[in-house]
């Protein structure tokens, strides 16, 4: 039975403790011995300390003042069940109940969220934890904010992502004590979750769409200007950032009275809605790659009114039919954009990509230096029960398969507060899109307003609220040329593009590509062999250490060349990103397994996969990059 050390002891114990806390997982947080005050060891009949801390209103006791350890036992007993693989558990006092849960489940994940750093410091000069501190499957989140805390142990939950689906619990003295910083946890948790989701599908759907879209659009963004050119062109300017939702209906006519007096940018699919008011938005921003945003939002505008600034992945019959002014975006999710136009000279800038255009839209006003920033039609909610404006296509009252999705998925849904204080409907990709904004304002730090003049919807924690009206009359005060500064800035950016030889610059990259598109087939094939015969003989049970070791390097080898090419780096590996994370999964226990032959089939379970999805990829951007070329020396 372990009780609490007394004064002599402790110097000891906190050097023993902090010997194991600083043993071979990472990076340890600053702790310190403290001197006896708010946080002191309190005795119990049964030998075993608890903890009394003076915590307002009123001291409270960690742990029962009679039987910690029956107290520990009990909470175990009632509160996780047997399943579970992966335990976030809120409060770590002195670690009585982390102990039972570890003695019944030595082989499950348990992520520890203790918010009051000096309790875990008086834990570690009171008790011996040497037993626990050190063990792999055992990660710590101590002190700090409710947000950090929420990122440290969601990182440690992705990690553990191949254990399975998470429980949550708290500890009693914690969840009364420090309730509110639990509730900020869970909930920063939950969105974090939720992005990596939304993340992941777009991965796993679009990945091959955005390769082959960049390189049919290549041959022209290479001669369009990109986002440098247009930084701090508007410093100073109110814009409009112009979305489709629900309560654009409410004041898109008010739109009129802010023409030359504000830049108005239009996420596409709310281009259609201004124009049938009479409306040109001075630029209209796209960044969907699928068929149905050119079908649905871009065929049948007048085109010749506006610029338009696109994500090199944008479908191309947007890119090549449009014929008045357009500035190319790169963006922080396609790296092979980014190297691409970089290794030419000529970089297009990056855009801070989000869940939807209107994020994206919204990091280029910041770049374009507007101030302040105006949400209209930014609803992030199911307004008045319907999904977008009813001038917009697929827009109105949502439709009985939406009411019957709703109520069938309910986990795709949840609660938020509205702008005027009332409960509204959303959902995830439309949640994530509000996370992204008021994560981003914060980072803004009050250097420019953020006005959201929807006059409905989701209310977005860090702007300002205003009525159109207001912004209209107090804003958008003088006169300036958005469309004139923005066709005078394309022509002359193009006559300098031209002269700089950027296609032929370009040109010579893809060359390049196609090389090493060649070299990673031939790469991905050949290393194939080895892994067999690793299995093979891992069956067979005649594989030595030596023989493994051998396969190993030489694997490692092939793995080693792969990834020395850049095509490799920047083209092919972003395409597989979601193989490539699936696969990390099976890495972790690959790391952790000792066994010679468990460890021969996991690491060809780690490579297989690998080799044959960077095969797979690189005959099919070969022949996107094929064509690319081809246009390019048609002179696009």
């Amino acid at each position: 039975m372990q009780t609490l050390a007394k004064s002599p002891e402790i110097s000891r114990i906190w050097r023993t403790n902090m010997r194991a806390l600083n043993g071979p997982k990472g990076e340890t947080p600053i702790f310190s011995p403290l001197p006896p005050g708010r946080i002191r060891p309190r005795a119990t009949p049964t030998g075993v300390d608890t903890l009394w801390v003076d915590h307002l209103p009123s001291p409270r006791l960690v742990h029962s003042g009679r039987e910690p350890l029956a107290e520990a036992a009990y909470w175990v007993d009632n509160v996780l069940g047997g399943d579970w693989r992966v335990a976030i558990v809120y409060g770590f006092g002195l670690g009585y109940h982390i102990d039972e849960i570890l003695r019944r489940y030595p082989n499950r994940v348990v992520i520890v969220v203790e918010p009051d750093k000096q309790i875990f410091e008086t834990a570690l000069q009171n008790r011996d934890l040497s037993h626990l501190l050190p063990l792999p499957n055992l990660y710590f989140c101590i002190g700090g904010s409710a947000e950090d805390a929420a990122k440290t142990a969601f990182d440690h939950l992705r990690e553990n992502l191949q254990a399975g689906q998470p429980v949550l619990v708290a500890w009693p003295y914690h969840n009364r004590a420090y309730g509110d910083y639990w509730q900020v946890v869970q909930r920063r948790m939950a969105e974090y979750a939720n992005q990596d989701v939304v993340n992941m599908l777009t991965y796993r759907s679009l990945s091959y769409q955005w390769v082959s879209n960049f390189f049919v659009n290549l041959s022209t963004s290479v001669q369009d200007p990109g986002v440098p050119a247009l930084r701090r062109l508007f410093d100073g300017r109110p814009a409009i950032l112009v979305a489709a939702g629900p309560s654009l209906d409410k004041n898109i006519a008010q739109l009129a009275k802010v023409q030359g007096r504000a830049v108005i940018v239009a996420v596409l699919q709310a281009a259609r809605a201004l124009q049938r008011h009479g409306i040109q938005p001075d630029l209209v921003v796209s960044f969907d790659p699928k068929d149905i945003n050119y079908e649905r939002h871009f065929t049948d505008l007048d085109l010749s009114r506006f610029a338009l600034a696109y994500a090199p992945i944008v479908h191309p019959r947007i890119v090549a039919e449009h014929p008045g002014p357009r500035f190319v975006m790169g963006t922080d999710i396609y790296p092979f954009s980014h190297w691409m136009y970089e290794a030419t000279g000529e970089g297009k800038g990056r855009i801070l990509s989000g869940p939807s255009v209107a994020n994206l839209s919204w990091d280029l006003l910041c770049q374009l230096g507007c101030d302040p920033i105006v949400f209209v039609g930014q609803d992030l909610a199911f307004t008045g029960n319907k999904s977008h404006a009813d001038n917009v296509t697929g827009g109105g009252g949502l439709s009985p398969e939406m009411v019957a999705q709703v109520t069938a998925n309910p986990q795709e849904y949840t609660w938020v507060d509205g702008v005027d204080g009332e409960k509204l409907l959303t959902n995830k990709s439309m949640y994530a899109m509000k996370i992204w904004f008021e994560q981003r304002i914060v980072l803004l730090d009050n250097s420019r307003r953020i006005i959201d003049a929807t006059e409905g919807g989701a209310y977005i924690a860090g702007s300002e609220l205003m009525s159109l009206a207001d912004v209209i009359d107090e804003i958008c005060v003088e006169s300036f040329d958005p469309p004139g500064n923005l066709a005078a800035l394309h022509q002359a950016e193009q006559e300098r593009l031209h002269a700089s030889g950027a296609p032929a610059k370009m040109l010579a990259l893809v060359e390049q590509v196609l090389n090493e598109l060649q070299e990673i087939e031939r790469i991905a094939q050949e290393a194939a062999t080895p892994l067999r015969k690793l299995v093979a003989q891992a069956e067979k049970e005649k594989l030595s250490t030596s023989r493994y070791e051998a396969l190993y390097r030489k694997i490692r080898g092939f793995d080693k060349a792969m990834h020395q090419l850049d095509t490799s780096k920047y083209v092919v590996a972003p395409t597989i990103h979601h193989q490539i994370q699936a696969v990390n999964i099976i890495a972790n226990r690959f790391l952790k397994e000792s066994d010679l032959a468990a460890k021969s089939r996991l690491l060809a379970d780690v490579y297989l996969p690998l080799f044959q999805a960077a095969h797979e990829a690189a005959g099919i951007i070969r022949s996107y990059v094929t064509e690319a070329k081809d246009h390019l020396q048609a002179g696009g």
